[in-house]
C-alpha cells in the first residue's frame, strides 16, 4: 500500500514512497593545479597580449605601452599577487582594474607574441667556465 509507514520508519514521502534523507556533502576547497588550465591561459594569451602585466608594487602590475594597472579587490588573485597576470578586461574607475585574471609564465607571453616583441642585448662579455660570449638580453611588448 503506497504511503503506509511502518512505526520507527522516519524517512520523507515523496510521491507516496519513502526516500532516504540525503545529506549534501561538504564543499571542498576549490585550488585547481595550475598546469590544468595552462592550455586554455596559453590560448588566451593570443587575442589578450595587450593586457598582460608583471608585478612590480602594491598590487600594481607594469602593462603593455607602459600602463599601470591593479588586479580587481574581488579576484581571487589578488592576495596571491602573481609575478606575470593577463586579464580579459581592463576597466577605469578610480583607477585601472583588471578583472577576469589569470597568472601566466613569461614563456607563453613570448611565443604568444613573437612577431610583437623586440630584443636588446646588453653588456657583451666572455664567460670562462663555457667558452663563450655571453650577454644580458631584454625582451620587450609593443
Amino acid at each position: 500500500m503506497a504511503g503506509c509507514r511502518k512505526k520507527g520508519d522516519d524517512a520523507p514521502l515523496v510521491d507516496g514512497y519513502h526516500s532516504p534523507v540525503v545529506k549534501p556533502k561538504p564543499i571542498a576547497q576549490f585550488d585547481p593545479p595550475p598546469q590544468k588550465f595552462a592550455a586554455i591561459h596559453r590560448a588566451l594569451l593570443a587575442g589578450l597580449l595587450s593586457n598582460v602585466g608583471q608585478k612590480s608594487e602594491n598590487h600594481e602590475y607594469a602593462g603593455a605601452r607602459g600602463g599601470k594597472f591593479s588586479i580587481f579587490p574581488g579576484s581571487a588573485l589578488f592576495s596571491r599577487d602573481p609575478n606575470w597576470v593577463v586579464a580579459a578586461e581592463l576597466v577605469h574607475t578610480a583607477k585601472l582594474y583588471a578583472r577576469t585574471v589569470a597568472a601566466v609564465e613569461p614563456q607563453w607571453i613570448e611565443s604568444a607574441g613573437e612577431h610583437l616583441i623586440k630584443r636588446t642585448h646588453t653588456n657583451p662579455r666572455w664567460q670562462e667556465t663555457s667558452g663563450h660570449v655571453v650577454a644580458d638580453e631584454r625582451v620587450t611588448l609593443f
